[in-house]
């Protein structure tokens, strides 16, 4: 039985043992074919100039994203038309040419109107991330239209260098024209400064626009507007360490931070950490009565570093040891990330120290319980980055 599929008609079918391949002899009625497609290429022309004027009352009434999908609409029956048209002089070369007026092309009109539209760049610039992580603040951008003027309903999306992380799917601009973008999460990379391009989602806007897949390929078709944010990878030879020491063994004249700063700045150093000078030493005493929870140790801290450690150390006589003295020293160490304001790593444990005299007695104390905790912590940090 012949069928007819679109002006095509099979007229023979045969299947090869062969070749395991179904044939098909197929004949096309030109005449047929041309007209149908003549009074297709009517009613294209005929969208496209509705569509056109319908996309300019939008506009007039501050519709942009509306007024721009209309566009779009118009466009893709423009591609319909364009494409019938030469279908049509293919099947009938002889035929008379057509008095009928072309509509005018939608693209330059799109165009237009996309280089109208901005998007501004608000906040989560330069920030600071941790592989495998979120960064903290979204990535905040405004679109506006003629430079000022709010748009509400645009899709934005962001897009990572080399894949190198995740963000949200697309995000829809309010009525403010503002839309926050959380980047879930980030990849390790060989840059310092890495790109996140904020643009509009063409493909969503064309999706939407003409609701069904579409019969011709855009892919590429728009691009932009767009705006650029960088962060930080953190890594230990781009984040800031500040160490602050509770001394508690001065009733022995002990120096704890002048024995415990030296060796922990010289453990992170070496695992390429940046330390901070300011400030550095003895601890203020809301930090080492542990009254400072952990948002307002950030606030405190976060202008001055990136991770703050916090030593603790305890020493107490614990006895003689024939002429000599033994001290016990009590040791706990915390590091606290201040941009995802959390406790990174945080160790504890105690020592015994002996000398000829109570001093050396508590300091050696102090030396040993340092030698077993500062590397633990220092190795800690650098993993949990």
């Amino acid at each position: 039985m012949d069928l007819l599929l679109g002006g095509i008609t099979i007229v023979d079918r045969y299947y090869s043992k062969k070749d395991q391949l179904h044939y098909a002899v197929a004949v096309l009625n030109k005449l047929e074919t041309a007209q149908r497609l003549s009074s297709e290429i009517t009613l294209h022309s005929h969208n496209v100039e509705v569509l056109s004027r319908q996309s300019e009352v939008l506009l007039d009434h501050g519709d942009i994203v509306g007024s721009l999908q209309k566009k779009i609409m118009a466009l893709d029956h423009y591609r319909k038309y364009i494409s019938k048209k030469q279908m049509v002089a293919v099947l009938v070369p002889q035929a008379p040419a057509s008095d009928d007026v072309p509509p005018g092309d939608p693209y330059d009109g799109i165009v237009e109107l996309k280089n109208s539209i901005d998007l501004i760049r608000l906040d989560g610039n330069m920030q600071a991330g941790r592989i495998g992580r979120s960064l903290e603040k979204p990535l905040r951008v405004k679109a506006v239209y003629n430079h000022h003027t709010p748009i509400d309903n645009v899709p934005v999306i962001a897009q990572f260098q080399d894949q190198a992380g995740r963000g949200e799917r697309t995000v829809v601009t309010g009525k403010d024209g503002t839309a926050a973008i959380k980047v879930l999460e980030i990849e390790k990379t060989s840059r310092h400064l890495n790109p996140i391009t904020v643009s509009v989602d063409w493909n969503r806007l064309i999706k939407e626009a003409l609701r069904d897949a579409p019969d011709t390929p855009w892919d590429g078709f728009f691009s932009g507007p767009s705006v650029t944010f960088k962060y930080k990878l953190r890594v230990p030879n781009v984040s800031n360490v500040l160490i602050k020491i509770c001394n508690r063994g001065g009733a022995s004249g002990v120096d704890a931070p002048s024995i415990l700063h030296p060796t922990s700045a010289d453990l992170l150093r070496k695992k390429g950490f940046l330390i901070k000078k300011t400030g550095r030493g003895t601890a203020d005493s809301s930090v080492c009565s542990g009254a400072m929870g952990i948002e307002s140790i950030v606030r405190k801290y976060k202008p001055l570093t990136d991770i703050l450690v916090v030593e603790t150390v305890d020493v107490d006589f614990s006895g003689r040891r024939g002429q000599g003295y033994v001290f016990r020293a009590r040791m706990s160490v915390t590091a606290y990330d201040m941009a995802y304001r959390e406790i990174i790593a945080s160790v504890e444990g105690e020592a015994l120290g002996g000398a000829n005299n109570r001093k050396k007695a508590a300091e050696r104390a102090i030396e040993e319980v340092a030698d077993e905790l500062i590397p633990q912590i220092v190795s800690r940090i650098a993993e949990g980055l």
